[in-house]
C-alpha cells in the first residue's frame, strides 16, 4: 500500500499461480507423474494452483454462471421489494437453499491479520460483523437440496457443474497423493463419500460502494475448495510467506 498524492494506491505482487493440464493423468499418458509432482509442490509452496480439465469447457462455466446471476438478481429484487424469500431453510441452519446477504458471519483472525505487514494487509475492517453476500449452498445429487419453483433448469444445472467441480478436486486429491509418493486413494478416500457442497455467492453492487469487502479475510475449512472462472476480478490469496496477491484464472 502506498500513497500518491493524498490517494491510497493497492500494489500486490503478481505472482505466477501454477497452471496444470490433467489431461495426461487423465489418460494415463506421457510424463503424467511429473505433472502430480508438480500439483504437490504447488499446495505445498502456494496453498492453490489452476487446473485446466478436458471434461469442462467453457461453455458448461458460462450455463452456470448466467443461471445464478439470473437467479440472484430476481431474490434480491425481490426481498428488498419486502416479498417474503422462498428457498429458505432456516431449520438446517441455512445448510440448504439461500442465505441472505448480511446474514453470513465474519470470522475475525484478528491475531492472524496482525502479522501481515504492508503491501500485504487484508482489506477487511477488524470492527466488521457480516458478509454483505448472498450464497446458496446446494449439496451435489442430495435430495435435501431446496429447488426454486421459477428456475425449471436450476437442478440439472447446479448437479451438473456440481460434478464437474467435484471430479476436478477428486483428480487432484489423488495427483497430490502420488506426487507425495503415497497411494493413489490417500486423500481420495477420505472425501469420496462425502457431502460435496456446491455454494455459489452473489452481490448486489448497485447496494455496495467502492471499497466494501465483498467477502471476508477468511481460510476454508475442506481438504479441497475449488472454483470455475469468475466475471469479477478481486480474489486475493497470501502465500505462507504472507505475500498477498491476486488470484487470476486464464
Amino acid at each position: 500500500m502506498m500513497m500518491i498524492g493524498n490517494k491510497l494506491r493497492f500494489v500486490f505482487s503478481e505472482v505466477k499461480i501454477p497452471r496444470i493440464d490433467v489431461s495426461r493423468y487423465l489418460g494415463g499418458e506421457g510424463d503424467w507423474q511429473k505433472d502430480c509432482k508438480e500439483v504437490a509442490e504447488a499446495l505445498r509452496v502456494y496453498g492453490l494452483l489452476v487446473i485446466k480439465d478436458p471434461r469442462v469447457n467453457a461453455q458448461q462455466n458460462d450455463k452456470f454462471l448466467d443461471l445464478m446471476e439470473k437467479y440472484f438478481v430476481k431474490r434480491s429484487q425481490q426481498y428488498h421489494s419486502g416479498l417474503k424469500t422462498i428457498d429458505l431453510s432456516p431449520e438446517s441452519n441455512y445448510q440448504f437453499g439461500i442465505m441472505h446477504e448480511y446474514q453470513e458471519l465474519f470470522q475475525s483472525y484478528d491475531e492472524e491479520k496482525a502479522k501481515l505487514k504492508p503491501p500485504n494487509l487484508s482489506l477487511t475492517p477488524t470492527k466488521a460483523d457480516r458478509d454483505p453476500k448472498w450464497r446458496y449452498h446446494w449439496k451435489v445429487n442430495n435430495h435435501n437440496n431446496v429447488i426454486p419453483s421459477d428456475f425449471p433448469e436450476f437442478k440439472d444445472t447446479m448437479n451438473g457443474w456440481g460434478i464437474h467441480m467435484r471430479n476436478g478436486c477428486l483428480t487432484v486429491a489423488e495427483m497430490a497423493a502420488i506426487g507425495l509418493g503415497l497411494d493413489k486413494t490417500y486423500f481420495s478416500n477420505y472425501i469420496a463419500n462425502g457431502d460435496f457442497m456446491l455454494s455459489p455467492t452473489a452481490c448486489d453492487l448497485e447496494r455496495s460502494k467502492v471499497g466494501d469487502v465483498l467477502a471476508a479475510y477468511h481460510r476454508d475449512f475442506d481438504l479441497l475448495t475449488i472454483h470455475g472462472k469468475s466475471r469479477y476480478s478481486g480474489l486475493f490469496a497470501w502465500l505462507n510467506t504472507g505475500e498477498k496477491f491476486i488470484v487470476r484464472v486464464p
